[in-house]
């Protein structure tokens, strides 16, 4: 009989169960025990099921096949109980663990008849707390510890230019926070909650960032984590920032087809984009995404500004056409004046004149337009 203590993971591709099982074996092994960590892949492809294993022992482990009668098994992904055999082998007298929000009672009647111990726990509200804390740790390594590792940081960019990479990404989730906010009870309150703490916790978030930079004298955000000392934090800090901001690019993608076309799934379209964006992470350069973030601001700086004008200012509530082609020409002439400005260095970005401009330009236009309709 094995003396193994052995572990089974359920989850899906990209959820991190291979991830876990893994770390699970480092840490084991760092305490003196012999270990296991290996996956199991079915088609290998984002979303799909797949299984990992753990086995840890205070003596030599020969067996390597796959575990099949485990005394645990965690579940990261509870829609897995409906079409995978998550309870199969295991044994009564051990555990199971699922990752759910709902309560253990609503969870039982899909286990099979299982009639051994059962867990739940919310995992997505936990890593939000952990990344919480390690970014207060982050914090008093950086600016309260005291000493320096800083280095070179190599060739400084212009104020201007910072600014304007510093707005691009803020810019560019105006669009995605209404995705969220449209079903909220008080829109406005909802919205304003939305505003206040993303700008705070940016703002936040920017601090860190110059102070890290200076305190390493890296710019690459791993190597900063590395030398602040934070070593497995910092992989759970990355992993964890990853995984909470790019699920909401994807449901935004979804709505937004929706938006488009009812002929489109917004879940099939989230599962694409999704692929596209691995995809593209994997085969484009990610140590400087510089160009990709001023075309970030390129794209939607006109956009809200046409937005802005269209809805504040000329009071358009309601539009029965399925595009404005006056707008979308206007957009384009942002665009473009966009790409001109960035070869000026203004103090404070090219956002605010670019902006500036297409409101302006905007108006124009629809004055002109006005007149022609008179």
């Amino acid at each position: 009989m094995s003396n193994h203590t052995e572990i089974r993971w359920h989850g899906r591709g990209g959820q991190g169960a291979k991830t876990a099982a893994l770390l699970l074996a480092d840490v084991a092994f760092q305490t003196g025990k012999y270990v296991q960590g290996f996956p199991e892949y079915g088609p290998e492809r984002m979303g799909a099921p797949i299984t990992a294993y753990n086995r840890i022992s205070d003596t030599v482990i020969r067996a390597n096949s796959n575990i099949y009668d485990p005394q645990y098994v965690v579940v990261v992904d509870e829609s897995l109980l409906e079409t995978v055999d998550v309870t199969s082998g295991l044994k009564e007298d051990g555990a199971i663990l699922i990752n759910t929000e709902r309560p253990k009672e609503e969870i039982i009647p899909h286990l099979k008849g299982y009639k051994g111990a059962v867990y739940t726990i919310d995992a997505r509200k936990i890593s939000m707390a952990a990344l919480f804390i390690l970014t207060l740790v982050l914090c008093k390594v950086i600016f309260f510890s005291g000493a320096s590792a800083g280095g070179d940081l190599g060739e400084a960019m212009s104020f201007g230019a910072a600014v304007e990479l510093a707005v691009a990404m803020p810019l560019s989730w105006l669009p995605l926070i209404s995705d969220y906010t449209r079903e909220a009870e008080k829109p406005f309150q909802a919205t304003l909650a939305s505003t206040l703490t993303y700008g705070v916790v940016s703002c936040w978030m920017y601090v860190i960032g110059m102070g890290a930079a200076i305190y390493t004298g890296e710019y690459d955000i791993a190597q900063i984590m590395v030398k602040a000392g934070l070593g497995i934090a910092a992989l759970v800090i990355l992993v964890l920032s990853t995984v909470t901001t790019t699920f909401l690019d994807a449901w935004s993608a979804g709505i937004s087809a929706e938006s488009l076309s009812s002929k489109l799934n917004g879940k099939w379209t989230a599962v694409v984009v999704s692929v596209v964006g691995i995809a593209g992470a994997i085969l484009f350069p990610m140590d400087d995404i510089t160009g990709f973030l001023y075309l970030i601001g390129s794209v939607f700086a006109p956009m809200i500004a046409v937005q802005i004008a269209d809805f504040f200012l000329l009071k358009k509530k309601k539009e029965e056409r399925a595009f404005d082609w006056c707008n979308l020409v206007i957009w384009l002439v942002g665009f473009v004046l966009y790409r001109i400005l960035m070869h000026v260095d203004f103090a404070l970005g090219n956002t605010l004149p670019d902006m500036v401009l297409t409101v302006l330009i905007c108006l124009a236009v629809n004055a002109v337009k006005g007149k022609k309709n008179a």
